[in-house]
Formats: C-alpha cells, sequence, structure tokens
C-alpha cells in the first residue's frame, strides 16, 4: 500500500515538486478544457438571456457583463452549499470522536467477558485509538477548527465586496477572457486557502492593532474590465470597512445635481467642470477638485447631507454659474437682459454678426453663445470631451466681458 501511494506522489506530485506549473504555455488536458468551458459559458449565456437550448446552435452573448453576473449566482450556490457541508463536517467531529469511544469500550467489556485475553484487548484498544486520532487528525486543517460564523462572515464579505467593487468602478467586461478572469476570481473567494489566508490576514492585522478592509494583503478583487468612461468614480466612505456604498452614491449625486450637471456618480469632465464653475462663483482657486471644503460647502448650502433629493437645478441650467446668475429661475427677467445685454456686446466686440433679441429665452440663447465662441476661438471654443462648454455660459466667457 505505501508502495503504491509512493508511485502515485512521484506521478503526479512529484512533477509539482520539481517543476510546478511548468514553463510551458500548454497545458495536459487543454482541448477537453477548453470544451467544457465553452459549454459552461453557453449555460451562463442561455440563464442570463433566456435563450432555448437548440442543438449545435451557439448562445449569442449581447453582454459579457450578463454572463459574469450569472456565473457570480451560479458561483454563489455553489459556494452555499460547500459551506453548508463545511459546517456539517465540523458538527460531526463530537459525535463520531464520542461513538467510537462507546464502541471502544463496548467492545473491551465484551472481550473482558469473553475471557479474550489481555493481548487481544491491548490490540483492541490500540486499534481504537488508532482511528480516533485518525478522525482527529483529518479535521485539524485550520478550516476545520476556526469557527463556522467566522467562515461563513469573511466569505460572504468578500462576495459583496467583489460585487459592490464592479458596480462601484462601474466595469464593463467586454470580452470573454474578461469575463472568465472575473469569474475566476470570484471562485477563489470561496476556495479552502484563500479562506485560510483570510483568516490569518485578519488575525495579523488584529495583532496589529489594524481595522480589516477589503482586499488586505490578499488580492481578490477583478484587475480587468474596463470603466464605461475616462473618469473616476465617486468613492464611497467606507469608514471602518462597513460604509454604506449606496448611501455615499446617493449623496454624490446629489452634489452633482447641485452643480447642474449630470448626476451618475462620476467624477467626468462634466462634473469637473461644474466644480469649476462653483469654485469660481465662490471665488475660490479653480482646480476643478471635489475637495473636502469644496464637498462640505456644497452639502451644508443645499442640504446633500441627506441622500435624498433637495433643490435641484433647473434642467435649463448647465453649470452652477448660470444657476447663480439666474438665482435658480430661468425666468428671471433682469438676469436674461443682462445676459442677451452681454452677449450683444461680446459679439461685437469680436464682429460676430449674431442676431440676439428681447424675446430670447436661455435656451434660445444656446447656440448664439455657441457662435461667439467660435469665432472667438481659442479657449472659448472647446473640442473633444469638453466640446459641452461651447453652449453654455461659462467662468470663461464671463471673464471676457469684464
Amino acid at each position: 500500500m505505501a508502495a503504491t501511494a509512493l508511485a502515485g506522489c512521484q506521478d503526479g506530485e512529484q512533477n509539482y515538486l520539481t517543476n510546478g506549473i511548468g514553463s510551458e504555455l500548454t497545458a495536459p488536458g487543454l482541448v477537453r478544457t477548453e470544451s467544457l468551458q465553452n459549454q459552461y459559458f453557453s449555460y451562463l449565456c442561455r440563464q442570463a438571456t433566456s435563450q432555448s437550448y437548440a442543438p449545435n446552435a451557439s448562445c449569442q452573448v449581447d453582454s459579457w457583463n450578463l454572463i459574469v453576473q450569472q456565473g457570480m449566482n451560479d458561483i454563489d450556490r455553489r459556494c452555499d452549499a460547500y459551506l453548508q457541508w463545511l459546517d456539517n463536517r465540523k458538527r460531526s467531529k463530537g459525535p463520531w470522536i464520542s461513538q467510537i469511544g462507546d464502541t471502544a469500550a463496548a467492545t473491551s467489556a465484551i472481550l473482558g467477558q469473553v475471557n479474550a485475553g489481555t493481548k487481544a484487548i491491548t490490540i483492541v484498544g490500540q486499534a481504537f485509538q488508532l482511528l480516533t486520532k485518525s478522525v482527529e487528525n483529518y479535521h485539524s486543517r485550520l478550516l476545520l477548527e476556526i469557527e463556522s460564523s467566522t467562515i461563513n462572515s469573511i466569505v460572504l464579505r468578500g462576495r459583496y465586496d467583489f460585487r459592490s467593487y464592479i458596480q462601484e468602478q462601474r466595469l464593463k467586461f467586454a470580452s470573454k477572457p474578461d469575463a472568465e478572469h472575473a469569474l475566476r476570481s470570484y471562485t477563489r473567494l470561496c476556495l479552502p486557502f484563500a479562506i485560510e489566508a483570510k483568516v490569518n490576514d485578519f488575525s495579523t492585522m488584529g495583532a496589529q492593532g489594524e481595522m480589516p478592509r477589503a482586499g488586505g494583503s490578499f488580492g481578490d478583487l477583478p484587475v480587468v474590465g474596463t470603466i464605461t468612461s475616462n473618469t473616476t468614480v465617486f468613492k464611497p466612505d467606507r469608514g471602518q470597512g462597513r460604509g454604506n456604498p449606496t448611501t455615499s452614491i446617493r449623496i454624490a449625486e446629489a452634489i452633482q445635481k447641485a452643480l447642474c450637471v449630470p448626476a451618475d456618480g462620476k467624477v467626468g469632465p462634466r462634473t469637473v467642470e461644474g466644480i469649476r464653475a462653483y469654485q469660481y462663483t465662490q471665488k475660490q482657486a479653480e482646480t476643478g477638485e471635489l475637495s473636502a471644503n469644496v464637498e462640505s460647502a456644497i452639502m451644508n448650502t443645499f442640504g446633500a447631507s441627506q441622500p435624498k433629493p433637495f433643490a435641484e437645478c433647473d434642467p435649463q441650467f448647465s453649470n452652477f454659474l448660470e444657476r447663480s446668475i439666474f438665482q435658480n429661475d430661468p425666468a428671471n427677467a433682469e438676469a436674461l437682459a443682462q445676459l442677451r445685454d452681454d452677449l450683444s456686446a461680446l459679439a461685437k466686440k469680436h464682429g460676430v454678426t449674431v442676431e440676439i433679441s428681447d424675446a430670447d429665452t436661455l435656451t434660445m440663447l444656446r447656440p448664439k453663445i455657441a457662435e461667439i465662441k467660435r469665432k472667438i476661438g481659442g479657449d472659448a471654443f472647446r473640442s473633444g470631451d469638453k466640446a459641452f462648454l461651447n453652449t453654455e455660459f461659462t467662468p470663461d466667457l464671463e471673464r471676457m466681458l469684464n
């Protein structure tokens, strides 16, 4: 038996011992692995899109994000089954040890009654002792010694952080390799070595007086996928790793509504320019950065500390400067008349032929603002991801009037 076990080690484990995973890109069973993986992704596709199965017909993938989401649901199902099995296995240790002890005692009593002899009784006792040690050794792994509640907490929190990270970063999985990496990363959260690594990680941090955080020293968040635009995302304040991302995003969107920019929770070009317009009205340096002071001022002014709609901009305004000039009333006759006069003077100064009448509303003035900026050129007329500024009354334009 020992020779057989040793031969098995020589065939499999010895190869890992000397070569690791190997230096070649190819691996044994690659064709079979590819076939099974294609079947799995086809299953996820049908589940995610409700496409019916048809022989020799492939499922049409319109969104790899849907595949990732359906895959995480499938992994959750398998992970929950594993956690339940692990809990049952942990609970079985005590009854097994107790049963072995009871059986050993009964066997010794029976052998004593039939005069089996001291040698036979000793041999049977040693056999039961070996069986007890075998059960204890089997349960000696860290995963089977720590509380089930601790394991469940680590796994469930890891799954929540993983999903929240994808949502907060607005990751877009554009290809099958991206989806495969994300699902492998998610699967790893429920593997024994990963759970034990998290336990050790958290215990080490606790000994150093640090609070556990998402990720820790064991990287388990996806590092592929693209953000849906060239923007950063409002970072939710986790406090001690237990914050509410949904509430934080709602506050961020409320701030954006106060700035008169799209409330998408992302710090893109529109939000940066919206912050600059706000800083201009407050006679601050126009950095475009949502610093703590700027955020606090906006929240205190408009009540954004409460995650609910508040004093939102009229949809006719495109930035905070316009809102400030019109006092959040696009029908403000005095402000509208002043804007018409200022634009007429600016157009005349730069030789722009544009007709501005007393009947022009703010909406009607926007193409005329763009025409004036186009004639002026330079920084007045923007292109690329800042082209939206061309129809707005901006701080740069107001500086030209003064």
